[in-house]
């Protein structure tokens, strides 16, 4: 059953990728503000998060809406020692040159712990080296104790710096209930290649961390720079981020969360 749901979780993300690239192969569509083009993109991983050894496959669909407004869709799943955990997350947002406002709905599993968030997330695009993003709003989950639910806020931030518009730096944060995450991030695209290459890492309040390094290759971005990724093209994958670092810090068995009520 594990073995179907996961080849289930990455067969859906490759065909959704190849039917974001079909449907804009040959439309010539014009360039929206909020996405430019129909676009998406797959990522694999080798990672350690709270421990365990995992490979991380995550995937990112976008779609305009309009001039103003986009759509994505990710998710993320990782395979290997310990606990399962993966994650869906949908995002509907406006963006114009200076930034991006939106909102956000997720659902993860975290071992036998369903987790969901609705929230909002925003980006402000300060000059052509600076971009930060931010995301609030409320958890529900299980217990790990097995009993009941807890509900709690959440909060998510990151600051990057492009060095060149292929190679950005980032700090990440992450709240949610007593527990705090810090951590990095890196990624560059070499010139003229299909692809990227990035690294992450982090540790939590609840003494555990992660770790990462990958290849995220795009479908339909036109040969787009990072820096142009990020403004015109998809948001931040919160479903990887949130496998990654918050699964880093609720997938530990002996963290309570705040009880029922």
């Amino acid at each position: 059953m594990l073995v179907t749901r996961k080849k289930s979780f990455i067969s859906s993300l490759v065909v959704t990728a190849c039917a974001a690239t079909a449907l804009s192969a040959g439309a010539h569509l014009a360039k929206a503000a909020a996405v430019a083009a129909p676009n998406a993109s797959l990522s694999a991983a080798g990672a350690y998060i709270a421990g365990d050894n995992k490979l991380l496959l995550s995937g990112k669909v976008d779609a305009p809406l309009s001039d103003k407004l986009g759509a994505q869709l990710d998710g993320s799943d990782a395979w290997g020692q310990g606990i399962n955990r993966g994650t869906v997350a949908a995002h509907i947002f406006g963006r114009n040159s200076k930034g991006l406002v939106g909102v956000t709905g997720l659902w993860g599993r975290i071992g036998a712990q369903n987790v969901y968030r609705a929230g909002l997330e925003g980006e402000s695009y300060f000059n052509d080296k600076l971009s930060f993003y931010l995301g609030a709003g409320w958890q529900k989950g299980d217990s790990w104790t097995g009993h009941g639910t807890y509900s709690t806020y959440y909060t998510d931030v990151k600051g990057s710096y492009y060095i060149n518009r292929n190679l950005v730096l980032s700090l990440t944060g992450n709240a949610f209930s007593n527990i705090r995450i810090g951590g990095g991030e890196a990624e560059w695209k070499p010139d003229h290649k299909p692809f990227s290459l990035f690294a992450a890492g982090g540790y939590a309040s609840t003494h555990s961390g992660y770790g990462m390094l990958g290849i995220r290759v795009p479908f339909n971005d036109n040969g787009a720079s990072l820096e142009e990724r990020d403004r015109s093209y998809d948001p931040p994958n919160t479903a990887s981020g949130f496998v990654s670092s918050g699964g880093s810090a609720i997938g530990a068995p002996q963290v309570q969360l705040p009880p029922p009520g």
